[in-house]
């Protein structure tokens, strides 16, 4: 089976543990703030084999994929924008080793959408962005969809981009074929793949395809996105941004639900009127730790897509058992010399979430690794966990292998997240 092979898987202090060792590899045994024992001494599961698309695997429709993704936007209206505005907090991690990320931003922006018309199934997006000049370079992977790009000039200091897109758009394609077709081809291709009411993720479809200084793109970047369970509320997202292959920004993302009229142009924002839910302040330690002491289920629900050799895309649901995921390539006795390329950055978010990416992908493709996984999660109010695990192949053009999504409940099947800390 597909997910069989693919799962396998207001304060802003943090704690940096970014490393070229999987956690596994550092962890004692300890009491958890639980006082449950650390990691197990078996063996996890890798994250990282293949995956196929099996022959019970779902295959959507341009339109299921649109329909999906709308069930993430908050709640939709036809007379006004309603999506989030979020806390984001960036860092800088590309000093990497033992150096620790620097919060470099902590802005309110926000992301609204309209439905403009039913019958045509046209969606528009607005986006605010409170320090645009961050925002506003050349190299934005969105530039190619934008009907309009105001990053300068709005006497509230903030920057307006929007665009237009319906099931029709290159973004929600089930057709992943042209990536096939040349190399970066993929690169510059977007796909929003969701699962409904739940999770999606924003990928490009291809790693990058060179890391020279003038490639272009230069910046190569991943999103993913959580919902907490059962509301339009809140959701959680993480981005990792790439220069030339190499990690250069994290940024985890707070948002609460948010409506306002469609007049944005003629609009001032005051980021103070937004007032956000309280959020957890506090860290992990340490995904693995956190798992280890019985706070979430090890086994879980995984939901896959994956694309077959016609570039179809397929998506399939099975249950899941917790497994390193974007560690196992770096844990001790693992078959690629992974740590002495650039290792794994991992960090914990001061709002229990957390993300495990690869820091230097032209040293670990160099050093013969056949896939890459990405992976991001967070802690949910309920003391469930969830996370994405993105994989891509590093040999012929570097495409998208998989996206997985998995969620484990918390332990005992429910909670709140005040017993999972």
């Amino acid at each position: 089976m597909l997910l069989q092979q693919a799962a396998g898987g207001a304060g802003l202090h943090q704690r940096a543990a970014l490393s070229a060792a999987a956690p596994a590899a550092r962890a004692r045994p300890r009491a958890s703030r639980r006082g449950a024992a650390a990691a197990p001494a078996a063996r996890e599961p890798d994250a990282a084999q293949a995956p196929r698309p099996s022959a019970g695997a779902r295959h959507p429709s341009a339109q299921e994929c649109f329909d999906d993704m709308l069930t993430m936007l908050g709640g939709l209206d036809d007379s006004r924008l309603v999506g989030y505005a979020g806390q984001w907090a960036t860092w800088d991690v590309s000093a990497g080793g033992a150096a620790p990320p620097a919060l470099i931003d902590a802005s309110v922006n926000i992301r609204l959408w309209r439905m403009t018309d039913r019958g045509a199934q046209t969606l528009k997006q607005s986006n605010l962005y409170q320090r645009p000049a961050k925002m506003a370079g050349p190299s934005t992977r969105f530039l190619p969809y934008l009907s309009g790009n105001t990053m300068e000039g709005r006497a509230d200091g903030y920057g307006l981009r929007e665009w237009s897109f319906g099931p029709d758009s290159d973004m929600l394609s089930p057709d992943a074929s042209a990536w096939r077709a040349a190399p970066g081809a993929g690169e510059r291709s977007m796909r929003v793949l969701s699962v409904p009411g739940r999770a999606a993720t924003i990928v490009n479809g291809a790693l990058p395809s060179g890391f020279e200084a003038g490639h272009v793109p230069p910046i190569w970047v991943l999103e993913f996105i959580v919902k907490e369970p059962g509301s339009d509320a809140r959701r959680w997202a993480s981005m990792a941004w790439y220069e030339h292959g190499r990690l250069a920004v994290s940024r985890s993302i707070n948002e609460d639900a948010a409506a306002l009229p469609d007049d944005l142009e003629a609009r001032s924002i005051d980021p103070a009127a937004f007032v956000f839910a309280p959020r957890r302040d506090g860290e992990l330690g340490g995904i693995e730790r956190h798992m280890a002491s019985g706070a979430a289920s090890r086994a879980g629900a995984a939901t896959a897509f994956t694309y077959g050799a016609d570039g179809r895309l397929a998506v399939e649901s099975a249950a899941c058992a917790w497994s390193l995921g974007a560690a196992a390539a770096f844990a001790p006795g693992a078959p690629a010399a992974a740590p002495a390329a650039g290792g794994l950055a991992e960090q914990d978010f001061p709002d229990w979430s957390y993300s495990r990416v690869p820091r230097d992908l032209p040293a670990l493709i160099a050093a013969g690794l056949p896939r890459v996984t990405f992976e991001a999660g967070t802690v949910l109010g309920d003391g469930s966990v969830s996370r994405w695990l993105l994989t891509y192949e590093t040999g012929g053009h570097r495409l998208l292998e998989s996206a997985v999504f998995e969620h484990y409940p918390a332990a005992g099947g429910g909670g709140s997240g005040e017993a999972s800390r």
